[in-house]
């Protein structure tokens, strides 16, 4: 335990068990990890988001179609075995209260390809919040996460890079279908 405390990284720190109410009413277990991520690339697209603390939220009809352009885009030649991960800069928030979304690959492999971008996310401390079920059930994992998970933790959220990590075999209408949120994150 010393020499775990000492590298001041946590990598794959679990809390205890927590009950998470999903939106269908019925209750299942999650145990929120806490992780350190090194700082990495992504090659991707961007657009603006309104999250679900603005008035009007667009996110469920903006970030679907972020992802079937990137869909088209990365068929022409990438690794498509590759698990895609989408992210929400809060660092800063403009006048409209819209948030760059990001979806993409990591990596720097497509870099060269004219309509995407690159991003470099910085080593951070996340709370990494396990997503059992369709894309629906991501908000509502988020706002069990916010709403009651961090304010009973030891740690505070952050403005940061919040990460979206899909598997290679993610389908999006799935009920079975796995991901994990990764929420930035500081102690307290």
């Amino acid at each position: 335990p010393k020499a775990y405390r000492q590298r001041n990284k946590r990598i794959g720190l679990k809390t205890p068990l927590t009950s998470l109410n999903t939106q269908q009413g019925d209750y299942s277990f999650t145990q929120i990890r806490i992780e350190t991520r090194s700082s990495f690339q992504l090659t991707g697209l961007k657009t603006h988001i309104l999250g679900p603390f603005t008035e009007q939220p667009n996110f469920s009809e903006s970030v679907p179609k972020l992802w079937q352009t990137l869909d088209r885009c990365l068929l022409l030649g990438s690794d498509q075995n590759a698990g895609q991960l989408g992210i929400i800069d809060t660092r800063t928030t403009s006048t409209d209260e819209s948030l760059p979304y990001w979806a993409g690959i990591q990596g720097d492999k497509l870099a060269q390809h004219r309509d995407l971008a690159l991003l470099t996310v910085p080593e951070q401390e996340y709370a990494v919040i396990p997503v059992q079920g369709n894309a629906r059930q991501i908000e509502a994992a988020f706002m069990w996460c916010i709403r009651h998970w961090l304010p009973n933790s030891h740690y505070r959220g952050i403005n940061g890079f919040e990460l979206e990590a899909y598997p290679p075999d993610y389908q999006a209408n799935t009920d079975a279908s796995y991901m994990e949120y990764w929420l930035p994150i500081a102690p307290r």
